[in-house]
């Protein structure tokens, strides 16, 4: 409990869930949007899909670049600006997907950058971060980041119904502006 009350950790654990359930909606949801909204077959859906995680890989290790060459190694302010630009990004996805499969791949990639990277600082750098700035040593790290794990994991599994109840109230442009709100968030 001791751990739990460290300054800034549920933020952090927080901001955490929000961007995990932005990152599943897409992973779970978007093949479907494809197939339902813009007609692709599954094959074409599926390939189309996998430019979210490829921008990731390349948006993981481009938000360390961003923390330490624009931010002078203060990462939780690279994770800040990419949420900004992943809200924007997200909720946008529905009207750009709309314009095209060129458009729509360019959008899965840049929105699968800009949420990879504060993903993985919150999952893990970010919690090191709140412990040293709390004057703890490595020895309560892993209860930290255990923390704001299990809030992320929580964020993952409602990624699961979650998105089904908001598709069905407000549409499917309503899942990605509302997911862009949670990146804002």
């Amino acid at each position: 409990m001791d751990v739990a009350r460290l300054p800034f950790l549920i933020n952090v654990g927080l901001s955490y869930f929000c961007i995990k359930l932005v990152r599943y909606t897409m992973l779970q949801w978007t093949i479907m949007y494809l197939q339902k909204e813009h007609g692709y077959d599954v094959a074409t859906a599926a390939n189309m899909s996998t430019l979210f995680d490829i921008g990731g890989a390349f948006g993981a290790v481009a938000c360390a670049m961003i923390a330490e060459f624009v931010f002078n190694g203060r990462r939780i302010y690279a994770v800040f600006v990419l949420c900004i630009c992943a809200g924007v990004a997200t909720a946008s996805y529905g009207a750009v997907a709309g314009l095209g499969p060129i458009p729509n791949m360019i959008m899965l990639f840049v929105a699968g950058f800009l949420i990879a990277g504060p993903d993985s600082v919150l999952g893990g750098a970010a919690c090191s971060d709140v412990c040293e700035k709390a004057g703890y040593d490595t020895s309560v790290l892993t209860t930290a980041t255990g923390i704001a794990n299990g809030m992320g994991s929580l964020g993952a599994i409602l990624a699961g119904s979650g998105p089904v109840w908001v598709k069905n109230q407000y549409g499917w442009n309503g899942l990605f502006v509302g997911a862009g709100c949670l990146a804002f968030v």
